[in-house]
This record gives C-alpha cells, sequence and structure tokens, in this order.
C-alpha cells in the first residue's frame, strides 16, 4: 500500500475553535512585535541560527521572506491563499525582498532586513487593514468525501479540470508544484485545515513511470488516496472548523484603468 497506518495517523487536521465573529487586522501586532527589541531580536536570531546549518555566519536573503511569512501569521495575518487581499499583500513584500535574491547575509543584516519587512507589512495594514468575518462553524465527518469518492464519474472530472489548471501547458507538476498543490486541494475537495497534508506522501512513489513529474494518471491516484485516508480519519475522529473569508477595504474605480487597456490594442493582446 502507498500510506500505512502510520503515514495515515501523521496526518493531524487541526480543531479550531470559533473565533469571534469580526476582527480587523491593522499591522498592530506586528508593530508591537518590532518595537520589543529583546523579543524581535532574540526570534531572528534563533531563525538564523536554523538557516545557518553550516556554522559560516552568512545565511542567503531568500530565507528573509520565509521567516518572515512564517512569523506574521504566528501574529495573526491570515496566509497567502485565504484571499486576493492577503495574496496581493504577502506578493508585494516578496516582490520587495526579490533583489539580490542570492546574496549572502549576516545575522546583522538578515535582522535589519526582516525588520524592514515586518514595517512594511505593518504599514501597510495599517493603510490597508483586512477584516476577517467568520462565515461557518463546519463538521467535518468523512460522509462528503466518501459521497464525492462513490461518484467516480464526477470526481474524475473535477480532478481532470483541477490538473489541467494547474500543469498549464505541461504534461504533468513538477515535484515542489505537486507537494504545493496537495493542502489547497485537500481544502477545495472539502478537508479541514491542516499542516501535514501537503507532507504526507512520497512523490517517487506516486511518480510510477519516474518521469520526474506527476501526470495526470498519477495525480489521479494520488488525490484519491489523500481523499480516501482523510475520510477514513474523519469517520473516526470529525473535527469541527471554521470557514472565513477575508476582504480589504472597499476602492471604487472609475474604470479609467480598463479603458486605458481597450485604447491600446497590442497591451491588451
Amino acid at each position: 500500500q502507498v500510506l500505512d497506518d502510520g503515514v495515515a495517523k501523521s496526518i493531524q487536521f487541526d480543531d479550531v475553535a470559533a473565533p469571534q465573529r469580526q476582527k480587523v487586522i491593522n499591522g498592530s501586532e506586528i508593530k508591537a512585535f518590532v518595537v520589543d527589541e529583546d523579543l524581535c531580536g532574540t526570534v531572528m536570531k534563533a531563525k538564523f541560527k536554523e538557516f545557518d546549518k553550516q556554522g559560516s555566519g552568512l545565511v542567503k536573503k531568500e530565507t528573509v521572506a520565509e521567516v518572515v511569512f512564517h512569523i506574521v501569521q504566528i501574529l495573526g495575518i491570515p496566509p497567502p491563499e485565504t484571499s486576493q487581499g492577503t495574496r496581493t499583500l504577502y506578493t508585494d513584500i516578496a516582490d520587495q525582498l526579490e533583489p539580490e535574491a542570492g546574496r549572502l547575509l549576516t545575522v546583522e543584516e538578515f535582522c535589519t532586513t526582516c525588520v524592514g519587512a515586518f514595517n512594511s507589512i505593518a504599514d501597510s495594514l495599517a493603510k490597508n487593514p483586512l477584516t476577517i468575518s467568520q462565515i461557518k462553524v463546519v463538521m467535518a465527518d468523512g460522509k462528503d468525501i466518501r459521497e464525492l469518492l462513490r461518484n467516480q464519474k464526477y470526481l474524475d472530472g473535477m480532478l481532470y479540470e483541477r490538473f489541467t489548471v494547474l500543469s498549464g501547458k505541461s504534461t504533468g507538476l513538477a515535484r515542489k508544484e505537486a507537494i504545493a498543490h496537495v493542502k489547497d486541494l485537500g481544502r477545495e475537495f472539502g478537508l479541514p485545515p491542516s499542516d501535514s497534508l501537503e507532507s504526507f506522501f512520497d512523490f517517487d512513489e506516486f511518480d510510477t513511470d519516474h518521469s520526474g513529474v506527476i501526470e495526470f494518471p498519477e495525480f489521479r491516484v494520488l488525490m484519491r488516496t489523500l481523499l480516501d485516508v482523510a475520510a477514513t480519519k474523519l469517520e473516526k475522529h470529525p473535527v469541527t472548523y471554521t470557514q472565513t473569508f477575508v476582504s480589504r477595504q472597499v476602492v471604487v474605480s472609475d474604470g479609467s484603468i480598463i479603458q486605458d487597456l481597450l485604447d491600446s490594442p497590442e497591451t491588451f493582446n
């Protein structure tokens, strides 16, 4: 079997308590973290040491984004996939950190760059706060997933459509892409939140033709296996969790940007 009992047990769904009905995130938590120089410095140095595995006293600049995004989520900022607003927030910061991505940073430079990114996120949220509103409380007991698995034709259609979108013009998903999308697809197909879904499978076991990419037949087996294991776990241990959405402040558009695009056929094409 691709997944034994030990691997199946490693999938841990998050039992999420219902939050307050609405919460505005304005960056104050991040500002408070940065202002506490002792706490911020201690955390940053510990993170630097975590990435400086060789003890060289240097880490690559691209590690900054990973550390910053991890910390701000701990501080209550929703992950990038939550909404278009959060995607824009994370993308803007990633773009700011992109120049000189391969540059090596000392611990002092690493801490300074991280603090700069924290301040940028906090300033952005101060100008455009995020509002998290609770939609509903969901009980995941595996029944919906079982019903989906029984409707093989419908499920295969959903999987094929999703695979086509993910793979684009290529014939399959590379290792990094396949692993990154497992968690998103799990949520799309009715699984509760989990940090372990994306790492529960061995890429090489599903890449049966050893091509280095996951083609659709392999992708189909992968997702059906995930759903089957998850359904079994939820049937034994149902999970209650909340679904939320995030929205930014409404901005009025007068259509001028669209009109400029229409007036420029080359740009439009």
